[in-house]
């Protein structure tokens, strides 16, 4: 019994740093992104399409963010939603 609580603590520590990797990263890249958009006067809607893939459905959200100037949601609504769209459901 010591030896599969000792697995599942092992398995439960592995996911809570796996999640916190994945967020740590996402941070990130979101900031590379609009850093990228801004250093080259780019939209940061176009820089978030570009590196995520674009998808008509955000085009309404993306161009409500970038004409308030809100450039993290921009990116953050591309990224988002394309990772959603690979999740296997």
């Amino acid at each position: 019994m010591a030896n599969g609580g000792t697995t599942l603590l092992i398995g439960l520590v592995l996911l809570v740093l796996g999640m916190a990797l994945v967020l740590w990263g996402a941070e990130r890249f979101t900031e590379g992104a609009v850093g990228t958009a801004l250093r080259f006067q780019l939209s940061t809607f176009y820089v978030g399409a570009l590196v995520s893939g674009f998808e008509p459905e955000n085009l309404v959200t993306g161009i409500a963010a970038a004409l308030g100037h809100l450039h993290q949601i921009v990116v953050t609504n591309l990224r988002g939603a394309a990772h959603i769209g690979r999740a296997p459901f």
